[in-house]
């Protein structure tokens, strides 16, 4: 066994089964990784230099086992009243309407789709950012449809709201095992989405009863990307 392969096994370990490294140095010939499992415990897991432990904090593996924000795109799509329906009824919208996402999405570069109850999480890496109020207008056309296709077998209409935002967020392993992120990037886009108007408000200027409302932030990157000019941007203050 290599110099350090014991420890390097125990990190990997670690790594696998959901922690992160939160600090990372090299001192004295030792490469000393932080693994925080609580704020008042935190497990040190230090591994004496040699070739072994060099190709590891080189690769990829460690690259995302590291606990540094990321910037992402993150788009947070609601559907209204849903829990008002009946359960049979919310089956059957929860699996059309899924099926209509992940058909207009499958050949795009979203990063990550979540599920959550009646709503949905998408994830863009930064480098895919310019190209989310595309996607986002077809997922909208999309739903639009539904409504359209599937009035005639009695189902009622949905209503839903998109909430954008452009920030940081952590990646980490939830309790499925699955690719998660938690941060402000998640976390304002939940709460734009909760300021699209309801459609049967009639106070406001039509182009302000829009489905996807976008942050300052995100659409300061939407400019800077040329995207005004491509899409027409209303500030409702």
């Amino acid at each position: 066994m290599s110099v350090g392969q014991k420890q390097i096994n125990d990190l990997k370990e670690q790594i696998s089964s959901g922690f992160l490294v939160s600090q990372y140095t090299v001192s004295d010939g030792m490469h000393r990784f932080i693994l925080p499992a609580l704020e008042y415990d935190k497990y040190e897991i230090a591994v004496p230099d040699g070739p072994a432990i060099r190709e590891f904090v080189n690769s990829e593996e460690f690259k995302k086992a590291q606990m540094k924000p990321h910037k992402f795109g993150v788009a947070l799509l609601d559907i209204v009243g849903f829990s008002k329906n009946p359960d049979d009824i919310q089956l059957k919208m929860i699996v059309r309407y899924q099926c209509l996402v992940r058909g207009v999405l499958k050949d795009t570069p979203v990063k990550r789709i979540i599920s959550i109850g009646d709503g949905s999480i998408f994830v863009f890496a930064e480098a895919d950012i310019p190209n989310m109020p595309k996607y986002l207008y077809s997922v909208d056309h999309a739903l639009a449809g539904f409504n359209l296709d599937f009035g005639a077998d009695n189902m009622p209409k949905i209503e839903w709201r998109i909430g954008v935002h452009v920030g940081r967020a952590y990646v980490f392993r939830d309790i499925n095992g699955q690719t998660n992120y938690i941060g402000t990037a998640v976390n304002l886009a939940q709460r734009v989405s909760t300021c699209v108007p309801d459609s049967w408000n009639n106070n406001m200027d039509f182009r302000a009863k829009s489905t996807i409302y976008v942050s300052e932030e995100a659409y300061n990157e939407f400019v800077s990307n040329g995207l005004n000019e491509e899409f027409d941007f209303l500030d409702t203050g």
